[in-house]
């Protein structure tokens, strides 16, 4: 029905079932919008007959007008803000702008996460507003469910994960209160898996990563399953298991739809070569960095191209081409100084001064550790990574200036920033 592709016979009884049978409805309303972001269509279906108020009426309205009034609605809320379309015209209210706003926000996440919640904010709003007698109860619930989840990702996505671990728990308010749709349940337990990594309860975020790609893969979705698997396998990383990571990555990377999302092959192929590098597997994650914009297709922002260089300058290091890894770890290091990235470009630089170490440049070593550990200790690090860094120093002070001491000091730090465990 919704592809236009139903003779008109058919699509009379169908509309006509749709009616008056409550079941089909609560099975059919939930899935339209996920539906109308698959598909390419804009169906000429004619039915005067059909009063606004009947749910069989949406379930066309949703599919002849709510996408051109949701491209609109967005282009009013880049153009003008949230408030110019909450308050603007009555046509592009109600789902319209809920659509639009949950679009941008996702949109937003990562660039500008205070901004991404704002929009968030002003969805679970529209959502609680929208009138039962039109949609019924539980699709509401499903609407509100939806839009409190983007929330509480957004909140986790912008460091707050306190408030986002208080937004899941009104996620799954609306959630039972709802359809209880097995793709809604899905995608909130892909959110919660983020926050749960995030706070680095890695084993229960697995567990949730592993529920939601079995439902993926039962309801004909392989790119959300591809998804679930690619966050799988950036988790078993981090947990240390970085074969399986490297395993569930790869096979994810094979099920997602590079085209419909450019940003999520790039991030896996990242993560991937990343893995590869820790796993000493250096030939294979160079061969890899230099492929990774042409496996996703994507223009990469500058720190997107900054980390894949580092990622080169690592692998470079490993091979044993120096002079190469040397010249990866400056430009690394500049570029994160003129982004003001200090952590970062410190860390950098204890990468130039390994390099400088093995090639026995021992005065340009001693130099380089000991102005990176003055920015270590002057940013707001762990205990233990500074700890670390305190050992360094002091061995660099005396001039037992060992290359596994300064490589033991770049795994602490690196391992410390993703499990401060």
């Amino acid at each position: 029905m919704l592809r236009s592709e139903l003779p008109d016979e058919q699509l009379q009884d169908l509309v006509s079932h749709l009616a008056g049978c409550a079941r089909c409805r609560r099975a059919v309303l939930p899935r339209v919008g996920a539906l109308r972001g698959k598909l390419d269509w804009e169906p000429e279906l004619s039915q005067p007959d059909l009063e606004p108020g009947s749910d069989h009426f949406h379930v066309l309205a949703v599919a002849r007008r709510e996408r051109v009034r949701i491209e609109q609605a967005l282009s009013l809320l880049i153009e003008d803000g949230p408030l110019a379309l909450v308050e603007g015209p009555r046509r592009l209210r109600g789902l319209p702008a809920y659509e639009a706003l949950l679009l941008r926000s996702w949109e937003l996440r990562l660039d500008d996460p205070p901004q991404a919640v704002e929009l968030a904010k002003y969805a679970t709003l529209i959502a609680s507003k929208l009138k039962p007698r039109l949609l019924g109860d539980q699709l509401i619930a499903d609407l509100c469910c939806r839009a409190w989840a983007v929330l509480s990702n957004a909140y986790r996505v912008a460091g707050n994960h306190p408030t986002a671990e208080s937004t899941l728990e009104t996620t799954f308010y609306y959630y039972y209160r709802g359809s209880q749709d097995e793709l809604l349940f899905a995608r909130i337990a892909d959110f919660q898996a983020s926050l749960l990594a995030a706070q680095r309860d890695f084993d229960v975020a697995l567990e949730l990563l592993t529920v939601a790609h079995k439902i993926y893969c039962d309801h004909g979705e392989p790119h959300l399953a591809g998804r679930a698997l690619i966050s799988r396998g950036i988790y078993e990383g981090y947990a240390g298991d970085r074969e399986r990571g490297i395993q569930s990555i790869s096979e994810g990377l094979r099920q997602i739809d590079k085209k419909r999302d450019p940003r999520l092959a790039f991030l896996a192929v990242h993560n991937l070569a990343f893995l590869l590098v820790e796993g000493k597997r250096f030939r294979e994650a160079r061969v890899l960095s230099r492929k990774i914009l042409w496996h996703s297709g994507l223009t990469p922002r500058r720190i997107d191209r900054i980390k894949l260089l580092w990622i080169e300058g690592r692998a470079n290091l490993g091979l044993g081409r120096l002079d190469r890894a040397a010249r990866d770890f400056q430009a690394v290091r500049t570029e994160f100084l003129e982004l003001e990235m200090h952590y970062q470009a410190a860390l950098a630089a204890l990468d130039l001064a390994l390099v400088d170490l093995l090639q026995n440049r021992t005065t340009e070593a001693r130099a380089t550790v000991l102005e990176a550990v003055e920015v270590f200790c002057a940013l707001e690090i762990s205990q233990e990574q500074l700890n670390a860094v305190n050992i360094l120093k002091e061995a660099f002070k005396r001039d037992v200036m060992a290359a596994a001491l300064l490589e033991m000091t770049l795994d602490a730090l690196r391992r410390a920033e993703r499990d401060p465990s």
